[in-house]
């Protein structure tokens, strides 16, 4: 019971720790889709999926 106990958190931390490796990576591309070149200006997190979301809508 009690090493079945102490393997969940380790179970649940290295899923957390998946999570924030892959946010981490994918972070750059996520930025930098948000570069507007002709603009020369990123957008914020919101505004990019904001677009994303219309942009989806409309098409």
């Amino acid at each position: 019971m009690k090493r079945n106990e102490q393997k969940l958190p380790m179970k649940t931390f290295s899923f957390i720790q998946i999570i924030l490796i892959v946010s981490l990576l994918l972070f750059p591309f996520i930025s930098a889709y948000g570069v507007d070149k002709e603009a020369g200006k990123t957008y914020n997190l919101y505004e990019i999926t904001n677009n994303c979301f219309w942009k989806k809508q409309v098409d």
